[in-house]
């Protein structure tokens, strides 16, 4: 019977007892953890995680904005669509709910069809933009993994490009 040492072969796994230390190398930071934290709004804490959704992506862009590069610019897509959302969320509240509400309460007709048909607009309005979150946050963090980078279309440019 022969040993390794007999036909000069060392292959030991790294990490094992009498074998070359593991080499470690650190993931790249490619920013897509900013779109995929956005998913934050789906646990169901009604206003907090909605909050919290919007937040933490500006706040992961602050911190990769130092560093420029790639993952500050799918950072900065993440943050800018996040904020989007979040305009069209409260925009549009304040734009269809609070007139009608007003509108009926001053008014002598009770019976607050005005509220409701605001209400059935604002949610439709909160559904769809929802769904596009959806979409743009799963192609966001996919492409990022990749190595490109995904510019969700409509989105408003609350951040300007990383020199």
């Amino acid at each position: 019977m022969t040993t390794p040492e007999q036909h000069d072969r060392f292959e030991v796994a790294p990490g094992a007892v009498g074998g070359p230390e593991p080499q470690l190398h650190p993931a790249p930071v490619t920013g897509a953890m900013a779109w995929w934290i956005g998913f934050l709004y789906l646990i169901p804490v009604p206003i907090v995680s909605q909050i919290v959704s919007w937040v933490a992506p500006v706040v992961t862009h602050v911190r990769l904005r130092r560093a420029g590069g790639f993952a500050a610019e799918v950072s900065r897509q993440a943050a800018n669509w996040q904020l989007t959302f979040a305009a069209l969320t409260i925009g549009s509240a304040l734009l269809l709910v609070l007139p009608a509400a007003l509108i009926t309460a001053f008014a002598d007709d009770r019976e607050a069809v005005a509220v409701m048909v605001a209400l059935g607009l604002w949610f439709t309005v909160v559904v769809v933009a929802g769904i596009a979150t959806i979409v743009h946050m799963v192609l966001g963090g996919t492409k990022a993994g990749r190595g490109e980078v995904h510019r969700p279309w409509g989105a408003i440019p609350f951040f300007k490009p990383v020199p």
